[in-house]
């Protein structure tokens, strides 16, 4: 069954969705938002601007990440490539906030930043489907190696880099 998306949130959706899409999407984003505020409370702790800001980063990529395995969310930003290029603009915050909240080395973040979006703007110029996933899956992977590698980066942050990685690169 699909559902019209309200207006503000067809940059997240697409202009329609399944109502499975929607509750995946926003079930991941409260799940993960509420993990990370307790991780950053609890285990780290971190002060309150800083725990805000994990929920906020955290929720922003779980969202990303489910949202862009959907139909809804795929077949718009194929029909709408500028509103894709608007998506990936926008996601040079979470990497900034990353780098505030978790400041290993200085380069790390930025360095990713620039792989992903100069990996999706490749991306975007593959036409057939199947080359595009492919060789996204390839970016994800060789970018999962880039954090692995990366010496002293802790596990918490290799795996917001991950979902960063697969939220950029895999929609």
């Amino acid at each position: 069954m699909l559902v019209r998306v309200p207006r503000f949130l067809v940059l997240l959706h697409g202009e329609s969705t399944t109502l499975a899409a929607l509750v995946a999407t926003w079930s991941a984003a409260l799940l993960a938002a509420a993990f990370a505020a307790w991780w950053a409370r609890v285990v780290v702790p971190m002060d309150f601007l800083h725990t805000a800001a994990m929920a906020v980063v955290a929720a922003d990529l779980a969202a990303g990440f489910v949202a862009g395995l959907s139909n809804g969310t795929t077949s718009y930003y194929h029909s709408q490539p500028r509103a894709l290029w608007t998506v990936l603009g926008l996601n040079i915050a979470p990497p900034a906030f990353l780098l505030w909240l978790f400041p290993i080395g200085g380069i790390f973040w930025p360095v990713l930043c620039v792989y992903a979006l100069g990996g999706a703007a490749v991306l975007l110029r593959v036409t057939h489907p199947e080359t595009r996933r492919l060789l996204s899956g390839f970016l994800v992977l060789l970018g999962s190696a880039e954090i692995m590698a990366g010496a002293g980066i802790p596990g918490e942050a290799q795996f917001l880099g991950f979902a960063y990685l697969f939220k950029i690169l895999y929609s």
